[in-house]
């Protein structure tokens, strides 16, 4: 994977989980320590989940590799932002016990999701291509 396509990917997953979180939030308030932490935990892994799959179907090359820089980066530029608002360079604890396990989980299912689906991606492509040829006739036809 190209250094522009890691770029992409970990902005497009820090902007989706900021969106995310501020939608949460918008939605159910800001009560950090009340049963809708564990909302935002399931919606963080969801859309995680998602982009690691998809990174893992469009770059076969050590997807699993890519997919943990990706989710490294995207961390780290999420403490950085943080740090940026709070005006000092901050490491909540809440994201090495919460945010740092769900992004491993994360990976490894996406990544294992994005394989079975390409997999079978190209398995419907040959059948589909060795199907329509079984059924045409001897005529040759010329198609624009």
């Amino acid at each position: 994977m190209t250094l522009s396509k890691i770029i992409l990917f970990t902005v497009l997953l820090f902007l989706l989980l900021v969106s995310a979180s501020t939608l949460h939030t918008v939605l159910l308030g800001a009560d950090v320590y009340g049963g809708d932490v564990f909302s935002g935990i399931i919606v963080k892994f969801v859309i995680s989940t998602c982009i690691f799959a998809y990174m893992s179907t469009t770059n076969p090359v050590r997807p699993y590799l890519n997919a943990f820089v990706v989710g490294a980066l995207a961390e780290l530029l999420g403490v950085f932002g943080t740090s940026l608002l709070l005006g000092k360079l901050t490491l909540e604890l809440a994201s090495l016990v919460f945010d740092i396990p769900i992004l491993i989980v994360a990976v490894v299912v996406g990544v294992s999701l994005g394989i079975r689906t390409r997999g079978r991606g190209n398995n419907r492509g040959r059948t589909a291509i060795k199907t329509s040829s079984d059924n045409q006739s001897s005529k040759t036809s010329i198609r624009p």
